[in-house]
């Protein structure tokens, strides 16, 4: 594009974007990053304040040994130094996650909620987007959101914590709840729209 600053890019040893940089974002000194999981998945994505340039950061992802980030019970529930760059806790403003409902299932406000439509929920989620974490915009605060899916891996339902309305614990938090249903052809037959309303 005529005019528009230069953007930077860094990849990994396995042909990965890990960091990327355009030119408001070096001119305030900030990298946009990703991080990835043991099969490729993006699981962090977010902006670190770092003024280093892009054959610095090059020249350290390619000395970095580390391919992905790891699993732990502590919130955000990856690692975050096992891969170049290592980050903060603060630094991520989007955190995804695969494969089961734990997270998601011990918050009221997160879970599934059966009888608004014919679909069945099944926990085989084996590599699917079952839930996210997003910076909150206005407090900082992760507004998190879940996803329940059918026998045929289709999305039955999704909820999400309501940004002008979480609570510090979350339980009573005001939800944005989707529930969708299927015909046998696997067409939307119905889809109903509702807020579980904070008590």
């Amino acid at each position: 594009v005529r005019g528009a600053a230069k953007e930077y890019f860094v990849y990994d040893k396995w042909d990965r974007l890990i960091m990327s940089q355009d030119g408001y974002q070096a001119e305030k000194g900030f990298w946009k990053f990703n991080k990835y999981d043991a099969l490729d998945r993006n699981i962090y994505a977010g902006i670190k304040a770092d003024g280093n340039s892009r054959s610095t950061h090059q020249g350290n992802a390619n000395n970095t040994a580390g391919r992905y980030e790891s699993k732990n019970d502590t919130e955000p529930y990856y690692s975050l130094s096992d891969t170049y760059p290592a980050v903060s806790d603060t630094d991520i403003w989007l955190a995804n996650y695969f494969n089961d409902y734990t997270k998601f299932r011990t918050t009221d406000s997160l879970k599934f909620i059966a009888g608004q439509t014919e679909s069945l929920l099944y926990d085989n989620t084996k590599g699917l987007l079952t839930g996210s974490y997003e910076r909150s915009s206005i407090d900082n605060a992760w507004l998190k959101s879940a996803n329940y899916y059918d026998s045929k891996n289709r999305l039955i339902q999704s909820r999400k914590i309501h940004h002008l309305s979480k609570n510090a614990n979350e339980v009573n938090s005001r939800a944005d709840v989707n529930s969708i249903e299927y015909n046998f052809a696997g067409d939307v037959v119905k889809q109903i729209g509702s807020i579980k309303k904070a008590s």
